[in-house]
C-alpha cells in the first residue's frame, strides 16, 4: 500500500513538473510572438514611409534613378515576405537602399532644405532607434526560450512542438539573422 502511494505521489509530482514547465515554455514562446511584433509593426511603419520617400525624391532631377529603383525593388520584396526571416532579410535591403538615399540628401544641399525630405529623415531616424529597442528585446526573448527547450528538463518536454528560434543583429545599417 505504502509502496502504491508512493508511486502515485511521484507521477503526481512529475506530472505538475512537465505541466509548469510546458507552461513556462510556451509562455517564453508567446513572449517571442509579441517581442517580433514589436520589431514588425516598425518595419512596417518604415514601408509605409517608403512610397512618399521615393515620390519626394522623383521631385528632385539631382537623385539616382537607380537608386531610386533599387529602393522600390527593395520595398517590394519587403511587402511579398512572409515569414520573420523573410522581412528581416528584405528589410536589410532597404535599409541599405534608404541609407544611400539619405547619404544622397545629406551631401546635395538642395535636398538638405527641402522640409518633407527633412521630415522623413527624422522618422527614418526614430524608427530605427524604435528598431533597436524591439530588436534588443526580440533577442532577449528569444535566447530566454532557447536556454530553456535547450537544456534539462526542458529538453525532454519540448520535443518537436517548441523549435528553437533565430534572434536578429544589427549590423552597420543592416540587420542580420543570428543564431541565438
Amino acid at each position: 500500500m505504502i509502496l502504491a502511494v508512493s508511486i502515485a505521489v511521484i507521477v503526481s509530482l512529475l506530472f505538475i513538473g512537465y505541466k509548469r514547465l510546458y507552461g513556462a515554455i510556451t509562455r517564453k514562446d508567446n513572449r517571442c510572438d509579441v517581442a517580433w511584433e514589436a520589431i514588425d509593426e516598425q518595419l512596417q511603419r518604415r514601408s509605409s514611409l517608403i512610397p512618399q520617400f521615393v515620390k519626394a525624391l522623383e521631385a528632385h532631377p539631382s537623385v539616382d534613378n537607380a537608386a531610386l529603383a533599387q529602393l522600390s525593388a527593395t520595398h517590394n520584396a519587403y511587402e511579398e515576405a512572409t515569414t520573420p526571416e523573410a522581412k528581416m532579410a528584405a528589410s536589410a535591403e532597404m535599409t541599405s537602399a534608404i541609407s544611400l538615399l539619405l547619404t544622397i540628401i545629406t551631401d546635395n544641399p538642395e535636398l538638405a532644405n527641402d522640409e518633407s525630405l527633412l521630415q522623413l529623415r527624422e522618422e527614418f531616424q526614430d524608427i530605427i532607434t524604435k528598431l533597436g529597442y524591439a530588436r534588443a528585446s526580440y533577442n532577449d526573448c528569444v535566447l530566454d526560450y532557447n536556454n530553456t527547450i535547450s537544456t534539462l528538463p526542458g529538453k525532454l518536454i519540448s520535443g518537436s512542438r517548441f523549435r528553437a528560434r533565430q534572434g536578429f543583429e544589427a549590423v552597420g545599417d543592416t540587420a542580420r539573422i543570428s543564431s541565438h
